[in-house]
């Protein structure tokens, strides 16, 4: 069932950290879908649509590193929020390269903290859909406009060739060829009801 709650991937091989971290999200009004492993991390995040992961590096298998990589090239969009008791320089720059939005130290001794770090990373998902949607509108909005233009072209030449005859029989030929060009069509007809207005007959063929 679909949900206006953001939906937040928790990564740890510990579980008393996935309940202590998960019970806070939960508590600030999240999702959380809780995993022990890099390898069932990746599984859920490719069958499941999230709008946040927060994961530690030190995985038993594949590291956290690696995870971060492989999630940022499939979901580019969605940010990972790295949490983890390694606080050396050398990591925490390689995980910000591979594109972790922020780097956070365990142990995380005031709630805050995380929920401000959280919050500030939805909130940057929230506007990054808002610009998407308006992208789109407006794409949709110009499609229509250069459909309405060309249309207007179309029918602004019709008039003008309608206006050099009064033969109706090459005005209506004119009428026929211009719908197949719009239409892109490769053929056209003009079927006409016969005086009974019982059957048809073919007036214009052109193509």
């Amino acid at each position: 069932m679909k949900t206006d709650k953001p939906q937040i991937l928790l990564v740890d091989d510990s579980p008393m950290i996935l309940k202590v971290l998960g019970d806070q999200l939960v508590k600030n009004g999240y999702l959380v879908t809780l995993c022990e492993s890099a390898e069932d991390a990746l599984e859920i995040f490719h069958k499941k649509e999230f709008d946040l992961v927060l994961a530690d590096i030190i995985l038993p298998g594949m590291s956290g590193l690696n995870m971060l990589k492989l999630m940022k090239d499939s979901k580019p969009y969605i940010d990972v929020i790295v949490i983890s008791s390694t606080s050396s320089s050398y990591t925490t720059i390689r995980a910000l390269r591979l594109g972790a939005y922020d780097y956070l130290v365990k142990p995380i001794d005031d709630e805050n903290i995380l929920s401000n770090v959280v919050k500030r990373a939805l909130d940057k998902r929230g506007l990054e859909q808002q610009n998407e949607c308006l992208v789109a509108d407006l794409s949709e909005k110009n499609r229509q406009l250069q459909e309405a233009l060309d249309m207007m072209k179309t029918t602004n030449r019709l008039c003008s060739l309608l206006s050099s005859t009064t033969e109706v029989g090459s005005i209506l030929r004119i009428l026929v060829e211009k719908a197949v060009e719009q239409l892109d069509a490769k053929q056209g007809y003009l079927l006409l009801l016969d005086k009974s207005g019982s059957h048809f007959f073919m007036k214009i063929s052109v193509g």
